[in-house]
């Protein structure tokens, strides 16, 4: 699923956040949301739905746009890392609403995606 980022504020609105912190009242301007997200989070937004992402971008994924507003609201504070917890948090609020689909697909790209990052650890049994 896709939307223009000039919609993203009020589609923000409408689908109240129930697992992450409450957004603050000012919204950043729509053609702004984008830059709040970090290379990591990019990445992630591209693995997850094939799309890159920009701050010039007119068209972007709820996905981007869910990840765009929790950096904003502070949930995702600066330095810290979209992770598999949050990806299940983000998983449960959307369960058995309208984007549950396209947001299902999205989070198991991207939690495949984190997987792949994972660095391996073992027992080094050579020593």
């Amino acid at each position: 699923m896709s939307l223009s980022v000039n919609s993203a504020a009020s589609i923000a609105g409408l689908t109240p956040s129930r697992t992450s912190a409450p957004r603050s009242t000012g919204v950043q301007p729509a053609d702004k949301l984008m830059s709040l997200l970090t290379a990591s989070d990019r990445e992630i937004v591209y693995q997850a739905t094939g799309r890159r992402v920009d701050d010039s971008s007119s068209i972007v994924s709820m996905f981007a746009v869910e990840i765009a507003l929790d950096r904003q609201s502070g949930y995702l504070s600066a330095g810290q890392e979209v992770s598999p917890a949050y990806l299940q948090l983000m998983a449960t609020k959307y369960a058995g609403d309208e984007y549950s689909q396209s947001f299902g697909v999205a989070i198991g790209n991207a939690l495949s995606y984190l997987a792949g990052q994972a660095p391996r650890t073992g027992i080094d049994v050579t020593a």
